[in-house]
């Protein structure tokens, strides 16, 4: 047991043996490394670009905002304008012409399924084409029979 103690107690010393020069050894080359003149103006470098660039973002969003509320006060005037000009130009009561012709337009089905004359169906109908259908399976069925009586 006293054999085995030895042992962890020698294997305990060259750790700290080797231990602490590494520390101090992986010190001083990591310092090195970034008190280098050339990385440290290099980052000092970077450092100013980005700094520039978000001065540059910043005036570039500010320009946008003043533009932006220009636009819409723009906006504003033009919508006061013409809904002073609907109320000068408009005042008047609309004329018996344009009357007629509006509860005409509202009781006109769309055009584009609309049927061609009174008596015909328009395309939305439930029974459109239906009747073709069926008159065209009865003409085939019609022509399948003497086939196969042949």
């Amino acid at each position: 047991m006293e054999t085995e103690s030895m042992l962890w107690m020698t294997g305990l010393c060259g750790f700290l043996a080797g231990l602490i020069p590494g520390a101090l050894l992986y010190h001083l080359v990591r310092r090195g490394r970034y008190t280098n003149p050339c990385t440290q103006t290099r980052l000092a470098s970077l450092d100013r670009e980005v700094t520039a660039y978000r001065d540059q973002v910043a005036r570039h969003l500010e320009t946008s905002t003043e533009l932006f509320d220009r636009l819409t006060d723009s906006w504003r005037e033009l919508q006061s304008h013409l809904a002073s000009g609907t109320r000068t130009l408009c005042a008047a009561e609309p004329t018996q012409a344009s009357n007629d012709r509006a509860p005409a337009a509202l009781n006109e089905p769309p055009r584009d399924y609309a049927p061609r004359s009174r008596c015909d169906e328009g395309t939305l109908s439930e029974g459109f084409r239906v009747a073709k259908a069926a008159n065209h399976a009865k003409t085939d069925q019609g022509n399948t029979a003497p086939d196969s009586k042949a």
